[in-house]
């Protein structure tokens, strides 16, 4: 695959913090708060107030006894151009140490 493509799955251990970030590739905005973004994991919507375009996802410690696998999705729009639209989402697998 190409060094630009993202990654198909985020392989991730417990006890740790990691941020993904929503990029406004493609958009025609002024300004990145143009974006309404609605992130989801674990099937849940996700409630985000102070950075919409970053999701920060804090692994807890603890002992797995198998790895746990779940789909975070991002869907932007812009709200000034309600057809401009983009969604992806990748798999995190989170590992037991």
């Amino acid at each position: 695959k190409a060094a630009t493509q993202k990654p198909e799955k985020i392989i991730l251990n417990p006890d740790g913090n990691t941020s993904f970030s929503g990029l406004p590739y493609f958009f025609n905005i002024k300004k990145a708060e143009d974006l309404k973004y609605q992130w989801t994991f674990q099937n849940q919507s996700v409630i985000q107030t102070e950075k919409p375009g970053v999701f920060n996802l804090k692994i807890g410690p603890g002992e797995l006894s198998a790895a746990i696998t779940q789909d975070l999705k991002l869907y932007a729009q812009n709200s000034k151009n309600l057809m401009q639209t983009a969604s992806d989402k990748i798999k995190i697998i989170i590992m037991p140490k």
